[in-house]
């Protein structure tokens, strides 16, 4: 096992986005405006590259929930660009939350020991949950690494690869950026993130589960109008497992997060406030441009 893990050209481009805007929040914080707000257009210009070219691999992989959310993160990063140059609340509240949830992911993303150890803990965790309802999973090397997949004896030829996006870790980090903007105690906020980190990690074993369980139960076989025209697959397993992984999975993601976020705000209203915000700035936006279309 290498200490890094293999560097791709978008990799940088996300590194350097986090880097400009970890230094305009350091810089906001030493009263240097002018060049915090130099360096978080910077950085917001880079994350929404970033975002972009993810999306367009998601959508490319046939991910398209994922696909679409991150087609939303690059056009609230190129929002970010907008009110961070003009100086426009809450760009400062906005590049907080995504410099904490940047600064979280790169050991994650880049160190393999990190990297490893949260992919198979949530492989193993897997295993074990299916194993207690009565499935015989076996894990064994998967596009990830070592001890990263699942095979079940029945169904030995569908191998369940236990990747980045099964993990949850990025949920995790981005409710860690909520909270550092929450307004309470520093006490209460960590307290507060190290919880819903534990309740997101529960939710996406559950969701792991799920689609592991779909293949030697076959119980989503019956969605083959709608995966078949889709994906191109047609065996009664695959259906299964395809339905569970790029369709049920992926819808009840954003809808769990939806319902975490929901759970939060109630706890930690200031969060509402900032995102109210935004909110509002975008709609005066739109607005400002609706009126300006009319008038051509």
């Amino acid at each position: 096992m290498t200490l890094i893990r293999p560097v791709s050209a978008m990799d940088l481009v996300f590194l350097a986005s986090v880097a400009a805007l970890s230094v305009s929040v350091l810089a906001r914080r030493l009263d240097y405006a002018e060049f915090a707000r130099a360096c978080a257009v910077v950085g917001w210009s880079a994350f929404a590259s970033f975002w972009a070219v993810t999306a367009a691999a998601y959508l490319g992989d046939s991910r398209y929930v994922l696909g679409s959310v991150s087609l939303v993160t690059a056009a609230l990063s190129g929002y970010g660009i907008r009110l961070s140059a003009d100086r426009i609340e809450p760009h400062a509240s906005l590049t907080t939350v995504f410099t904490v949830m940047g600064l979280l992911f790169v050991p994650y993303q880049f160190l393999d020991p990190v990297f490893m150890l949260v992919v198979q803990t949530v492989t193993t965790h897997t295993a074990v949950l299916l194993s207690t309802l009565g499935f015989e999973p076996v894990i064994v090397a998967g596009s990830a690494g070592p001890a990263t997949a699942i095979i079940f004896e029945s169904h030995p030829w569908i191998v369940y690869n236990i990747v980045s996006a099964c993990t949850g870790f990025g949920a995790i980090a981005l409710f860690a950026g909520l909270f550092a903007i929450g307004g309470r105690s520093l006490r209460a906020r960590i307290r507060g993130a190290v919880g819903v980190g534990a309740l997101i990690y529960a939710l996406n074993l559950l969701r792991t589960v799920v689609v592991g369980g779909s293949i030697p139960s076959e119980v989503f076989a019956g969605t083959k109008v709608l995966v078949t025209p889709l994906f191109g697959v047609d065996r009664p397993a695959l259906v299964s497992f395809y339905f569970a992984e790029y369709v049920f999975a992926q819808t009840l993601v954003v809808l769990v997060l939806l319902g975490v976020y929901l759970l939060v705000v109630r706890r930690f209203p200031d969060i509402q406030t900032r995102v109210d915000a935004l909110l509002s700035a975008a709609r005066t936006d739109a607005d400002a441009l609706l009126t300006r279309l009319d008038d051509a």
